[in-house]
Formats: C-alpha cells, structure tokens, sequence
C-alpha cells in the first residue's frame, strides 16, 4: 500500500493536499491500493500497513523522514528542496533556485500532478478576470489587489473565489459587494469551473498558474513572495505573452515589477503543453519501480544523507560508507 502525506494550511494552503488527492485517486483508479492523509492526522494503523510513502511537505522535518525509514518505509520526496535528506526518490515538479543536496531523481513540467478534470472542461469566457489566491492566501493578497487594482480593470467583468481557508471572507464579500464583483466560495461553488469561465487570473506562483495556463487562460501575477518572484523567473514562463508579472511581496513591502499599464490580457495563442496523463502515468511508473526494491539496509539509510541521484539509483553516505540503491 502507499501512504500520501501532505501540509494543510498554515501557511502551506490546500495545494499540497489537493494534488495528493488526484495521485490518490489516479493510483486507486489503476488498481494501486493507497490512502490520503494529513502529517496531524495519520492512522497508525495505515501507516503500519503501508510499503511506499509520498512526501509532500514542504521542507519535510529531517527527523520525521529518519523515522519513516526506521519504520521501514521507502520514502518518495515531491518538492522538497532538501534532497540530502535520505529519501528514496526526490522529485522537484515545480521550478526552484537551488538544492540543498544533489540534484533531484526527477525534475520538471513532465512530474506536475495536475487534474485529468482539466481535459473535460469547456473553457468560456463568462468573466474577464478571476481573482483567486489558493485555499488559504495567507498574505492577504486578495484584498490587497482588490483595494489597490480593481478600479484598473474597468468595465469588465471581475469575480473572486475564497478558499476554504480563507480568515476574512467577511472583509473581501464587503468589498466586492462594494464594487459590483461576484464573490465564489469554495465552500458552494467548484473552482475548476470558475477557473475555465475565466479569461484572465490573476493569482501568485503556483499550481494555479500552471492549471490556467493549460486551460489557455491569461495570467497576471501579485506573487505572494520574493521567493514566488524568483522561482517565476526560474520557470521559463516570463517569456510567454499569456504571463505577466505586476509585483510581489517582499517583507511586508510590495514591491512593483510592470508598470500599472499592464493590467490588460495578454495576446497571445500559445498554450503551455503539459501532458496531465501521461504526467500521472509517470508517477505510476516511479512508484512501482521503488515497489520492487528489496533488501533495503533501511537502519543505514534512516542514519545517511543521500549525496548522488539520478533517474536510476540514489547514492547514500553514512560516515566513510556508502550504499547504492538501484530502484
């Protein structure tokens, strides 16, 4: 069985827990017997019963993942950026500055986990403009756009969507009810829907830009961090005329990257190809690959620091020795 763990909330959003959410349905649907569950909330029970374990914490505690191993469990790291740590396989998906350890097993577009319901929806234009920060928008960057750059987008049509865990969803129905701009609560309405009725989103970096933009949708960033900021940049997709960036967060400060002129769609027809199946079928194949590996030293492991990877075997160093595991 294989256990998918990811963050909720505090500051990590709902994007981590969602993607698991469409691997855990994608392994089920395949006849791979897995379970979703939050790092608060694992059954001790499921966690006894499974081989694999998927990561998907941002910066996963070292001795969380030392314990895992201990436990016997071959440990798959999604986005982790400290890829050191002794995890089986390391797989960075979205784009990043640097590596606290060697190069990930796997990288790049071709490890996205998107929704396969992307393929099915009918994209209209029923809205110029959505205004959506993830699960939670922890810095608040909705109201902030609201208040500093609805009055740019003229005459047309606006509307918001409020996460699940948003904390003022009071404050921004008020403003928009202000303006005249339609308010969508995760709680009622399915985002997905909302993001294809949608011709332009503005939003910060994330999984968000890269299901509009397979969507073909226009892009306008307010990115959360410098951190978002730098990784856009590091994306490739500063040059595509569906993404613009307006400006980011840096400590507290916003600091401007376009002129306020740039607040129209891009022209553009080009859309970003990510092949969302056969993304998934990838991860298929890495989990049963490390399914068939055997005879793991995992005392050795839990104690080591993973110092080489590739797409083959990761390379263990524990004081002067070493382990190889092919997988």
């Amino acid at each position: 069985m294989v256990l998918l763990l990811a963050e909720v909330g505090k500051g990590f959003g709902l994007g981590h827990y969602r993607r698991m959410q469409v691997l855990n349905n994608y392994l089920n649907s395949r006849g791979i017997v897995s379970n979703l569950s939050t790092l608060e909330n694992i059954n001790s029970h499921t966690l006894n019963k499974c081989k694999i374990i998927i990561l998907d914490l941002r910066e996963a505690n070292k001795r969380l993942v030392a314990e895992l191993i201990s436990k016997q469990k071959l440990v798959i790291s999604l986005d982790d950026l400290e890829t050191r740590k002794p995890t089986i396989v390391s797989v960075l998906s979205l784009p990043y500055i640097k590596t606290y350890g060697p190069p990930p097993n796997f990288k790049g577009t071709n490890y996205l986990i998107l929704n396969p319901k992307l393929l099915e929806l009918k994209t209209k234009n029923t809205f110029d403009i959505l205004i959506t920060f993830g699960g939670e928008d922890p810095n608040n960057l909705t109201t902030f756009v609201l208040e500093n750059f609805s009055s740019l987008f003229g005459n047309k049509t606006c509307c918001v969507f409020i996460g699940k865990a948003f904390t003022n969803k009071r404050e921004i129905e008020r403003i928009c009810n202000s303006k005249g701009i339609e308010v969508f609560d995760e709680s009622k309405s399915e985002f997905y829907n909302i993001l294809a009725s949608s011709n332009t989103i503005v939003t910060s970096f994330g999984m968000t830009v890269y299901e509009a933009l397979t969507l073909g949708k226009n892009i306008l960033l307010f990115n959360n961090s410098e951190y978002h900021h730098k990784i856009f940049r590091r994306s490739g997709l500063e040059k595509s005329n569906r993404v613009k960036e307006i400006g980011y967060l840096r400590q507290g400060r916003w600091i401007k990257v376009a002129d306020r002129e740039f607040l129209t769609s891009p022209e553009s027809k080009k859309n970003l190809e990510i092949d969302v199946t056969g993304n998934l079928e990838r991860w298929l194949e890495i989990i049963e690959r490390v399914a068939k590996i055997n005879d793991v030293d995992f005392n050795f492991i839990s104690h080591s620091r993973a110092y080489y990877r590739d797409q083959n075997k990761t390379v263990f160093l524990k004081g002067n020795n070493v382990l190889e595991l092919p997988f």
